[in-house]
């Protein structure tokens, strides 16, 4: 795959590296010297092969990981039996590096490492510095400002970021044009990543009062604000207790902005009610389809009186298809697993500051892709700003288009 990616250029670098050191020799890999020096020898034979089939030219990049852990004429036999399987001459030069991988002494000392290899690498103390204070090159410049940016971004935001999102924001807010593929490259050289969700899902079964067909069949996408109301509840538990909080949350398809939520130490009716209550009072005209799963809330008689008298169009999920609800479960999903990033949640009180400061922060500060880099409060203003909305189509996913064509009726 990283030759295939190397397809129309003129001249690429090729970096091959493993790890020598005595703690990776024994620890880690438990291979003996010899075993060692030879997944070296096996790269190099591998990148021989396949440049074969590149038309520009390849250069070979070794470095010797955790070369400050290795032993000095380890480390040298290495980068030999490197060199000769590559045949490195004048004209066909090997680019050594040798990383501080682990700072494991003083940097005299690592200074003196470098000077011995060089001395028996035949390469002369001028050379080497010379290139250690050559004119750093513009791209180089720009992947440095670029890393930085990223360090900076990935603390502000508490390791909520992967490559995509890292990318929009930081094009959005710094005018800038990076690659989607430039931000990954240097976010894994970083080891910077996006937290990692962790769903718990259960079901249990109800005997509903009231239930009503799935009208919105999985159909996401609305051209304006106040078409489809997607709700649901979800818990949070409290940090050292058995108490739960609960959050009951409408979000509006067009731009998945929280039209109303309620936090409550208890799931019950009044959470849902009032819930709906507060999306009505900035919404008093919205006739909405309103899509719930087969909650007892929503499945009671009162509920359904709520609606009819709001003149709103009732849709349910199917029993065990939570992906009938997909936009609240993923709207879920995106709190618990950045809110937690985010904030230092200790007991209730601050577990209810977080939610509430979580819901402002995802309204308000965080753009999303889909509508532009804008937030969804900026979508929502727009919009009921407007005549004619702006559409935003939902990105197709073939992952999950692959899921519809297998599992869906």
């Amino acid at each position: 795959k990283p030759f295939e990616s190397l397809k129309g250029l003129k001249k690429a670098i090729v970096h091959v590296y493993n790890s020598p050191s005595v703690l990776q020799r024994d620890v880690v890999f438990n291979k003996g010297k010899d075993e060692i020096k030879q997944i070296a020898v096996d790269g190099v034979k591998l990148v021989k092969e396949l440049s074969k089939e590149f038309d520009g030219e390849v250069i070979l990049e070794y470095s010797p990981e955790s070369f400050t852990g290795t032993e000095l004429d380890y480390a040298l036999e290495v980068c030999e039996a490197v060199m000769d399987e590559w045949g490195a001459s004048k004209d066909k030069k090997v680019i050594i590096n040798l990383p501080s991988t682990v700072e494991m002494a003083t940097p005299n000392v690592y200074a003196d490492q470098i000077e011995w290899m060089c001395k028996h690498l035949e390469i002369s103390r001028a050379a080497y510095y010379k290139w250690l204070h050559r004119e750093v090159p513009d791209d180089e410049l720009e992947n440095i400002k670029l890393a930085e940016l990223i360090k900076e971004y990935d603390e502000r935001f508490n390791h909520i970021l992967g490559y995509r999102r890292m990318t929009s924001w930081i094009n959005h807010f710094n005018h800038t044009k990076y690659s989607k593929n430039r931000v990954h490259r240097i976010m894994k050289k970083l080891g910077i990543h996006s937290a990692i969700r962790k769903k718990k899902k259960k079901y249990t079964n109800v005997k509903a009062d009231e239930t009503a067909e799935n009208i919105l069949k999985r159909d996401f996408y609305a051209t304006a604000p106040n078409q489809k109301w997607a709700t649901d509840v979800t818990e949070f538990k409290v940090p050292g207790e058995t108490k739960k909080l609960y959050l009951s949350a409408i979000i509006d398809l067009y731009d998945r902005y929280p039209v109303s939520y309620v936090v409550s130490a208890r799931n019950d009716n009044r959470l849902v009610f009032k819930t709906f209550d507060r999306a009505i009072v900035p919404n008093p005209s919205a006739k909405p389809i309103f899509h719930s799963d087969r909650g007892f809330q929503y499945t009671s008689k009162m509920f359904k009186k709520k609606l009819e008298e709001q003149e709103m169009k009732q849709s349910m999920s199917r029993v065990g298809h939570c992906i009938d609800n997909g936009p609240t479960e993923g709207f879920w999903g995106i709190i618990k697993s950045e809110m937690y990033q985010m904030y230092e949640i200790t007991d209730e009180s601050s577990l209810r500051q977080a939610i509430k400061d979580y819901l402002h922060f995802y309204s308000e500060e965080r753009p999303q892709d889909r509508y532009h880099c804008k937030t969804p409060l900026e979508v929502r203003q727009e919009a009921l700003e407007s005549d004619m909305p702006v559409e935003y189509p939902i990105p197709e996913n073939k992952r999950i288009e692959k899921y519809k064509e297998k599992w869906c009726a």
